[in-house]
């Protein structure tokens, strides 16, 4: 059974309220890909929010050093599912929540899109971010659409799912700077994972499963669509923002930098999750020109890498140190 994305921590402003999401018509599954109910796969789990708010006490994020930046986007029904915002689609009304970590402190804000799907947060000094979309997938069958395709920064989607949480945004000052965070939604039952792609080669992050049998390795290889090229995203928020595990499709095993008898290897393989900080992974990423992003071993600070020692690309994976190479940079897709 797959969990909740886990989140940890704080507190909001109360933003003027917006309509509610309608329950939308019964999607069926798409049969030739591996996917999962949206309500099997958040059985019995709390909700993002829950989460934050059990770890610490309140912090409004008003109260916090006050700055210039802003987070900012457009929510819509993405009703071609093309991950691309046209102008006949429809925006959602939906509540939208800010979870930040500023100077250490965790605060939480939250307003509700207005009827164009537009939302804004402002007055937001340096720290690390993230938004999330409350859709309530379960009941509306609301799920991001594909995540950062359509070629245009101003009408792509940028939220994670099945529950649409973003990859963090980090202001280094207080401004002024803005961020676009947008979201596209689909209407399915069923949640497929993402492939991981790496940024040189654009092969995908595989579990190795020679004549059809699991094993511990993963590689990078060609793109094949199969379960065990599809990774879940759980971002760990109680180690902080932007910490995520990933989860192998066709296993549940998490991926996994390797340290036998305690001792550091660059080795990366996949393994049942055991809550090691060798199994978390910090993402960075850059919101202002959708790059891919950096997971670094939370263990380590060593980055994934794609081995290419010729500046060939090698089927091999790795924990090297960070040298902001294109092999160190990934992104989803689904």
């Amino acid at each position: 059974m797959r969990r909740w994305l886990s989140v940890a921590c704080a507190a909001f402003v109360a933003l003027p309220l917006g309509a509610g999401i309608a329950q939308a018509e019964e999607p069926v599954e798409q049969q030739d890909r591996v996917g999962i109910k949206i309500d099997e796969a958040l059985a019995g789990q709390a909700s993002p929010e829950a989460a934050f708010r059990s770890r610490a006490s309140l912090n409004d994020v008003s109260a916090q050093a006050v700055g210039s930046n802003v987070i900012a986007g457009r929510l819509w029904s993405d009703s071609n599912g093309d991950g691309y915002r046209g102008d006949s689609e429809a925006g959602l009304s939906v509540r939208v929540v800010l979870f930040g970590e500023v100077d250490g402190t965790l605060t939480v804000a939250e307003t509700y899109s207005q009827g164009n799907g537009a939302y804004s947060f402002t007055n937001l000094p340096s720290g690390v971010y993230q938004v999330w979309a409350d859709t309530d997938p379960v009941n509306s069958w609301l799920i991001p659409t594909g995540i950062g395709v359509g070629g245009d920064r101003q009408r792509d989607s940028d939220m994670v799912g099945p529950v649409a949480v973003s990859l963090p945004i980090h202001f280094a000052d207080a401004g002024p700077a803005q961020r676009g965070v947008d979201g596209g939604f689909i209407s399915s039952q069923y949640y497929y994972g993402y492939k991981i792609k790496n940024g040189a080669s654009n092969w995908c992050l595989d579990q190795e499963f020679p004549q059809g049998f699991p094993t511990t390795k993963v590689g990078v290889h060609h793109c094949n669509n199969g379960s065990n090229q599809q990774w879940d995203v759980f971002w760990e928020f109680e180690q902080g923002l932007g910490v995520a595990r990933f989860e192998n499709w066709a296993t549940v095993h998490c991926l996994d930098q390797e340290y036998p008898n305690g001792q550091q290897t660059p080795r990366v393989g996949a393994y049942p999750c055991n809550g090691g900080t060798n199994q978390k992974w910090v993402v960075h990423h850059n919101e202002l020109y959708g790059e891919p992003a950096l997971a670094i071993n939370q263990r380590s600070g060593y980055c994934l890498d794609q081995e290419a020692p010729t500046g060939t690309p090698t089927t091999v994976l790795g924990a090297y140190l960070c040298n902001g190479g294109a092999n160190q940079k990934w992104y989803l897709n689904d």
